[in-house]
């Protein structure tokens, strides 16, 4: 069996059915795992931003690499 280990960083502005039908297609064309960190806010204080995100994240999660993704 061959894995791929694959991300995407986007800024969805849209319906959760937009999400919905999207995440339905992948799934379909056999993505087989989904992990999703979905924030609804950016804070410009980091410590807000760690509360919102589960602790095994907080390592990979900074104020630049958010900045990035606005």
């Amino acid at each position: 069996m061959e894995f791929y280990d694959a991300h995407i960083h986007f800024l969805f502005k849209g319906p959760r059915s937009g999400i919905k039908r999207i995440l339905g297609y992948l799934r379909g064309i056999g993505l087989c795992g989904f992990d999703a960190l979905i924030i609804a806010e950016n804070p410009n204080d980091i410590a807000t931003i760690l509360k919102m995100v589960p602790d095994e994240y907080h390592k990979d999660i900074n104020l630049e690499i958010l900045d990035n993704q606005r």
